[in-house]
């Protein structure tokens, strides 16, 4: 799996949001089609085989299925989609990922799923049943073997000649030990798909080895985990992505923002600004490592990097909204003339000497620890374009994960999305 190290948590407990989650009367609420299923507690949709039990959903690790890293868009006050990094069923159980799934490829093999949510006439969220969108081609020499990390957005984008209104950049590899991720692009027409690879430009963001490596520099990542705000809601689009140091040139990340890169290997964050109306002729502004100042751990411990986030952007605020790996931190972007230009203007060296910070707003964790004592990749609900569905409670997904490895089976067929609410400042 294409994804960067599991984190214990702790920390502070969240709000509830009565709006996206209570059982009493909604009148803005649809009526529900058949074979969706309303939320559980703080799960928001999970496999068949599972156990549902008091408030809570336990996994089936029998089943050797993941549900992780969720992007997730709300279009209106009544319909949600997401999409998310999952596999197919095994072929008999096989607790430790030697099995082959039903299309006879290695069992942890990503796939993008996808459902859609709507919100009953009761106040709860009911969710569709999965279906597979995208999965890796293969022989591909990108992507022949994981497509994950998918993030979503709307926007005005032309792709061989022909315009589309949805945009979703997702991770591409060829690789079984988590190395060489490249990021791609896809389009559709619609939310609900389908799903077309830009094939002639993938890989967007692609990770070469570096001249200068050395055998030192044992561990290529790649790029990966990127998430986009659609700046003017047209073609311009802001991405933050993780990224192993040095970046290399390749085409279009024109210059290394890493600066010394004598502690490589290592991963950052890296927010770049790009004009997206033609994909065949992609047009990079800037593309720079961001600055960390004010993120903390859950134990309230300031942190010298992150990765693995996703953001979206407050604009009746004017702030940047993060959920990292951790903790949801906000910064105040009131002065850029462009959404981004903090980071194109400032190094993330020279934050603090510049009054540059962003501030610590909650850490989030799964309430179930008998179930669920871990979190790992997160997604926050946006509108279509990337950009805060209400500026001041904050709705987000994060993947609920066990243990580790117990019994002989692997703690990733745990791994289940689960809902929170956080209350901004």
């Amino acid at each position: 799996m294409k994804k960067l190290a599991l984190i214990a948590l702790s920390g502070l407990m969240l709000f509830s949001c009565a709006a996206c989650g209570a059982t009493t009367e909604n009148s803005i609420g649809v009526d529900i089609p058949e074979g969706y299923t309303a939320e559980v507690g703080e799960n928001m949709f999970w496999e068949p085989q599972d156990g549902v039990k008091d408030g809570y959903v336990e996994p089936n690790t029998r089943i050797n299925i993941y549900n992780y890293c969720p992007s997730i868009i709300q279009t209106d006050d009544t319909t949600r989609y997401v999409w998310y990094c999952t596999n197919r069923y095994t072929k008999g159980f096989f607790p430790s990922g030697e099995g082959m799934d039903e299309l006879g490829d290695n069992q942890i093999t990503d796939y993008v799923g996808f459902r859609k949510g709507l919100l009953g006439k009761d106040g709860k969220w009911y969710w569709s049943p999965k279906s597979y969108v995208m999965g890796p081609a293969r022989n591909d020499p990108y992507e022949g073997e994981a497509n994950c990390d998918p993030n979503v957005i709307k926007g005005e984008f032309q792709y061989n000649g022909t315009r589309y209104g949805w945009l979703m950049a997702y991770l591409g590899a060829n690789t079984r030990d988590g190395t060489m991720n490249h990021i791609c692009f896809a389009v559709a027409h619609s939310a609900e798909g389908p799903w077309l690879k830009c094939e002639d430009i993938n890989p967007v963001v692609k990770y070469e080895v570096p001249a200068d490596a050395t055998e030192s520099h044992w561990y290529h990542w790649g790029y990966g985990q990127a998430s986009m705000i659609n700046v003017d809601k047209k073609s311009e689009v802001l991405m933050f992505y993780s990224a192993i140091r040095p970046m290399s040139d390749n085409g279009i990340t024109a210059t290394n923002p890493f600066g010394d890169s004598s502690d490589w290997p290592g991963t950052v964050t890296v927010a770049a600004r790009y004009d997206l109306s033609n994909l065949n002729d992609i047009k990079l502004e800037f593309c720079s490592r961001i600055g960390v100042d004010g993120i903390k751990n859950t134990t309230g411990m300031m942190v010298g990097t992150i990765t693995n986030g996703d953001y979206a952007y407050d604009g009746i605020n004017k702030r940047l909204v993060a959920l990292t790996e951790e903790t949801v931190s906000v910064l105040d972007v009131s002065k850029d003339a462009v959404l981004g230009d903090v980071f194109k203007n400032y190094a993330y060296n020279v934050w603090a000497m510049s009054g540059i910070s962003w501030k610590h707003v909650a850490a989030v964790q799964p309430e179930i620890k008998t179930v669920y004592p871990n979190r790992h990749n997160n997604g926050l609900v946006r509108d279509p374009y990337g950009w805060l569905v209400d500026a001041q409670k904050l709705d987000l997904a994060i993947t609920g994960a066990p243990q580790n490895a117990t019994n002989g089976v692997d703690h990733i067929w745990g791994y289940r999305i689960l809902r929170k609410t956080v209350t901004l400042p």
